[in-house]
């Protein structure tokens, strides 16, 4: 089976089940990359002086992320599907922010913005008890931090 075409040093171009990345033929794209096509100018010497390039169209090739993500579908800072530290995904813009939006928090465990619950303006967790400040016309209740929409009689 041919992996690739080219010489014994690097790869030009894959068979049709693997991915061109950095002269090598891989089974994936690796982190940091998303497949797509497109062509490369390979250069071509004679006798150790660059004479021509040649264009070599690629249909699996290995392509850079946008520096801000992990992983990505595309080279756009919006199509991250993951994101590199310390960043974090805003999935309504698939993008990587370092700060949440106010009615959000960072969600560390799953490396995301996650909206807060309902009654909350700003929290630091998902659960309506994880509070800081309350929406429209509910009242803090600072001693279990939930809103609600009768203040405390104290």
């Amino acid at each position: 089976m041919i992996v690739a075409l080219g010489d014994s040093i690097s790869c030009l171009k894959c068979a049709s089940s693997y991915y061109f990345y950095n002269y090598q033929c891989l089974l994936s794209c690796p982190q940091g990359t998303y497949p797509t096509s497109g062509m490369l100018l390979y250069p071509q010497f004679t006798n150790r002086n660059l004479i021509t390039f040649k264009t070599v169209v690629l249909n699996h090739l290995c392509s850079p992320c946008d520096s801000t993500c992990a992983t990505c579908t595309g080279s756009a800072s919006t199509n991250c599907l993951t994101c590199s530290t310390p960043r974090y995904l805003q999935s309504s813009s698939s993008s990587c922010v370092t700060a949440c939006n106010s009615n959000q928090f960072i969600n560390t465990s799953l490396g995301k913005c996650s909206d807060c619950d309902s009654t909350c303006t700003t929290c630091t967790g998902l659960y309506p008890f994880q509070c800081l400040t309350c929406s429209g016309s509910y009242y803090l209740h600072t001693d279990t931090n939930r809103c609600s929409l009768t203040c405390n009689s104290n």
